[in-house]
């Protein structure tokens, strides 16, 4: 009586088998089954974000990227959950990805992005090396500049822009008054 149920068995994985095939097929052949694994991937990680999980919603988004590397939306969420971590250089390159992308909303937000994530790796430089942070600071005011280009009633843009202006601006007097005191100190 075992004998039959093992039969039985083989039989229908043999008859699965081609099932099986077909869906791999269809999976890899048919781009709408890939992007309903693609969106399924990215509404997990947007789950995760909302969660404040971000490693696994960049887990997750990294998923969805192996299957659609050139997602703008994807790279952009994906820096998000990089940037709410504190991981501000790879947050950074994931909004750079999307800058390209050919969507002036899409653009304005990887612009505002980027310039937060310069304007957090400056203030991060800034307590260790105060002149070293100078370039970030240039560069977020740049981007800032930007969105607000893309977004003129952008008030969080234009903000960010006068706070960056007064840092720059404070990075520079505090670094004439360290010169003054070298010359100081050099002329005794």
């Amino acid at each position: 009586m075992n004998e039959k149920r093992k039969t039985i068995n083989d039989k229908r994985i043999a008859l699965c088998a081609p099932c099986l095939a077909l869906c791999a097929m269809l999976y890899v052949f048919c781009p709408e089954a890939q992007a309903a694994t693609v969106a399924g991937m990215a509404k997990k990680g947007e789950k995760y974000y909302k969660s404040g999980m971000y490693d696994e919603a960049v887990e997750k988004y990294d998923e969805a990227l192996t299957k659609k590397p050139d997602d703008p939306v994807l790279h952009y969420n994906k820096g998000a959950a990089l940037y709410q971590k504190g991981d501000f250089m790879s947050a950074l390159r994931s909004f750079l990805d999307t800058l390209s992308s050919g969507s002036e909303k899409i653009e304005k937000e990887a612009a505002y992005s980027v310039a937060n994530s310069k304007f957090r790796l400056a203030e991060s430089a800034e307590k260790t090396k105060p002149q070293s942070a100078m370039p970030n600071y240039q560069e977020a005011m740049e981007f800032y500049k930007r969105a607000m280009e893309l977004d003129p009633l952008d008030q969080d843009a234009k903000f960010n822009y006068e706070l960056t202006q007064k840092r720059i601006k404070a990075l520079q007097e505090k670094g004439k008054q360290g010169q003054k005191q070298q010359d100081q100190q050099d002329q005794q």
